[in-house]
This record gives C-alpha cells, sequence and structure tokens, in this order.
C-alpha cells in the first residue's frame, strides 16, 4: 500500500490544508479531515471543513457524489478527486489520497544506541513504532541468536541492551520487526549497533 496524504494517526485519521486558485482573483481552501477505511474495506470518510475563499455556499463533488455539506462516506482506499464550486460558478479540482503509507516511510529505526546508563539513548528507540499496537521486535546476536524479543514494543519501554538482565557486548545486532499495516502482516528487517 502507498502514502498516507499528511499525518499517520493511531486511528488512521489526518488533515492538511487544501489551497487552489479557482477563478482569477478567487483563492478557494478547504482542510480535509480522512478517516481510512479498515482492512480494504469501504469504512472510509472524508470530511472537509474551514472552506474559505469565493462566494459560499459551496458544493463538493467527490467520487461522483456532490452535496454542500462536504461529507463523504463507505469509501475504499483510494485517489480522489475533489471539486469544490463556489455560488458564482469558480471552482477547482484537489486530489485526495486516501492510501495507507508504506510501514517503511512510517517507522524508521535509528541504528544504534549506548546502552550505558548514562540516561541518554540507552534504549532503542525506533520513531514511528507507537503508531502500530501488537509490535513485535526480535533481536538477533551475529550468531543468530534471539537476544530480545517483545511483542508489545514501545519507545516508553525499549530494549536496553541486555538479555535476561545482562549487558550485552558491543557490537551490530539483527532486527526482525513485525507489523500488522491495514490487516496486512509485514516486516522490516535490518541492523541495530549497540556502542559504549
Amino acid at each position: 500500500m502507498k502514502a498516507v496524504l499528511t499525518f499517520f494517526f493511531l486511528l488512521c485519521a489526518h488533515s492538511s490544508t487544501l489551497m487552489a486558485q479557482a477563478c482569477t482573483g478567487v483563492e478557494i481552501e478547504t482542510t480535509p479531515l480522512i478517516i481510512l477505511p479498515e482492512c480494504n474495506d469501504t469504512s472510509g470518510t472524508v470530511l472537509f471543513s474551514k472552506t474559505r475563499g469565493g462566494n459560499p455556499p459551496y458544493t463538493f463533488t467527490f467520487n461522483g457524489s456532490s452535496n454542500q455539506f462536504g461529507t463523504f462516506g463507505n469509501l475504499p482506499v483510494g485517489i480522489y478527486e475533489l471539486i469544490i464550486k463556489d455560488s458564482i460558478g469558480c471552482s477547482d479540482t484537489f486530489n485526495i489520497d486516501m492510501t495507507y503509507t508504506d510501514i517503511e516511510e512510517i517507522i524508521k529505526p535509528n541504528n544504534a544506541f549506548t546502552p550505558n546508563d548514562d540516561g541518554f539513548n540507552d534504549t532503542w528507540y525506533i520513531p514511528g513504532i507507537d503508531n502500530f499496537v501488537g509490535t513485535e521486535v526480535i533481536v538477533f546476536n551475529r550468531w543468530g541468536q534471539k537476544v530480545h524479543n517483545n511483542t508489545r514494543y514501545s519507545n516508553d519501554n525499549g530494549w536496553d541492551g541486555r538479555q535476561a538482565g545482562l549487558r550485552l557486548p558491543v557490537g551490530t545486532y539483527f532486527y526482525i520487526i513485525e507489523i500488522t499495516n491495514n490487516c496486512i502482516e509485514q516486516q522490516l528487517n535490518g541492523t541495530v549497533s549497540i556502542i559504549r
């Protein structure tokens, strides 16, 4: 699956402001609130709010349906065309992206940490991992032995570079991060280094 509009939230909602030049000197703006469908069904919703510019009232045309409320539901994942027309006929077109972001764009694990109990970088921080519930992180040493396994990884309780309470040696470790994104199990693989 590919990109979410601008922001990714746990509830898969995001918003930003869209601006376009319509008729000469007339600028129409709107802010979409997008709730992505779950598991590729048709439960997606989009609401266009804070519409301004031009001459209200506005007509919103989205996915072949028009109304003056700016709310559309029962939408599957996809990229849609939005046309906003004001009361004097000025209109403009926007593309609305209602697709999921690749996990590689959301989760970007740090490649090193320093578990030396100095209060800085003492645990492995994985940006974006807290956007997913039930993410499993498995870490292996260079001989392929599992040294860490956490089925509900969060940065608040990240890996501290220990195995069974004992500090692991400085070196490079291999990880697998297993995530469910839009009801599809996906994996990220890579390396992380312990530095002291």
